[in-house]
């Protein structure tokens, strides 16, 4: 039998030689006929698994009742709608992402003390706050629900308090907003850009107090850019002016003079002035301001510097009150701020924690217990 196969195999390697074209092409019919089976059976196993999950050709080709987001991207999508006529070629569309009916922010905070005593008598003992921002993005309208309940306390009357607040976009750049307090205070603001003149704002509250703002900037004159806030309260007229200038790509300066309602004497004048070198990743900013009214430091500066890097930006600040420092990265930060001695020596310190929408605040007066405030916001 082993002689008898070997023959035949040399037989056919023969055979091969002498009529190659012969063996090619039925080699050759046989690999179509495969490929031919496989385009058949592709379709046929389509359509079966379609009517074993029932999934009729119109779902298929998207022919019900709902449009389909294929695609986002800066602001644009390619969306796909259904088909109306009788042949089932749905419609492609590409537009810019429409505005959110409502959006829904639910945030809260609580605060006390680190005893035992403010841990049991939880939330009684502590500082609790919650708001509700209800927004409006299609009719550019925001809704603000707050209550505030502070820690019962013998020696205290406080209570609780509500609050209410409303914002309203205005065609053209403005604004208009409300707010209302269930202890009676109330207040209104407005805020609107009149063409070739400038922002007008203003507002007024329940003490009666009112304001009412004109500012404007107007064109270059030899690089300095100058502009002027004209305003009037209850106490009387005042007038700010401030002018800006680029000394080179990495110096900018400014200055800054206004006097305070009612007063109109050269004396009484306030001073401010800004200083910016800018360089790569880093930026330093020296401010220095003078006010007469201010008697036991009419001098007043501070000085900024941040570090700009792709994982972690730095801050730090020193100012005749206190020194801070920060560090931030995306949606986490951590910040500390040391205040200077006041009259009696004591300091006031303050260190926050931030890991996206959870908070956590700890912060000391002078010889007071430290305090801990925690506060979360949520995206519904």
């Amino acid at each position: 039998l082993k002689s008898t196969l070997g023959n035949f195999s040399r037989t056919f390697r023969v055979w091969e030689c002498l009529f190659p074209n012969r063996y090619m092409r039925r080699r050759r019919s046989c690999h179509l006929a495969k490929i031919g089976k496989v385009t058949i059976l592709l379709p046929l196993g389509l359509l079966a698994w379609c009517s074993i999950y029932e999934a009729p050709a119109q779902l298929f080709l998207n022919r019900g009742n709902k449009q389909k987001v294929l695609l986002q991207a800066r602001g644009y999508e390619l969306v796909m709608f259904p088909s109306k006529g009788k042949v089932p070629i749905p419609t492609l569309k590409f537009r810019k992402i429409p505005l959110k009916p409502l959006t829904l922010t639910v945030s809260g905070s609580t605060e006390g003390g680190l005893d035992k005593s403010a841990l049991i008598g939880f939330p009684y003992s502590t500082d609790n706050a919650a708001s509700l921002l209800l927004g409006l993005p299609r009719l550019g309208g925001q809704l603000t629900l707050g209550m505030d309940a502070p820690a019962v306390n013998s020696d205290s009357d406080d209570s609780n308090h509500l609050e209410a607040a409303y914002e309203q976009r205005l065609p053209g750049g403005g604004r208009i907003a409300a707010r209302l307090r269930s202890n009676g205070e109330w207040g209104a603001s407005f805020r609107h850009e009149v063409e070739d003149m400038g922002t007008v704002s203003g507002g007024l509250n329940s003490q009666l107090d009112w304001n009412l703002d004109l500012n404007t900037s107007y064109a270059p004159v030899r690089g300095f850019t100058p502009s002027v806030a004209y305003g009037a309260t209850q106490d009387g007229v005042h007038l700010r002016g401030r002018v800006d200038k680029d000394f080179s790509p990495h110096w900018h300066g400014s200055y800054g003079l206004q006097n305070i309602p009612g007063k109109y004497s050269p004396v009484d004048f306030v001073h401010d002035s800004t200083i910016t070198l800018s360089a790569g990743h880093h930026t330093i900013q020296a401010s220095a301001a003078y006010d007469r009214q201010m008697l036991k430091s009419p001098l007043t500066g501070a000085i900024a510097y941040t570090l700009t890097t792709r994982p972690v930006t730095l801050h730090a600040l020193m100012d005749g009150s206190q020194y801070a420092l920060a560090a931030q990265s995306g949606r986490k930060s951590l910040a500390a701020t040391l205040g200077r001695p006041n009259e009696e020596g004591q300091r006031s310190s303050q260190v926050e924690l931030r890991f996206g929408q959870v908070a956590a605040t700890m912060k000391k007066e002078g010889s007071s217990k430290p305090r801990i405030r925690l506060s979360k916001d949520a995206v519904l």
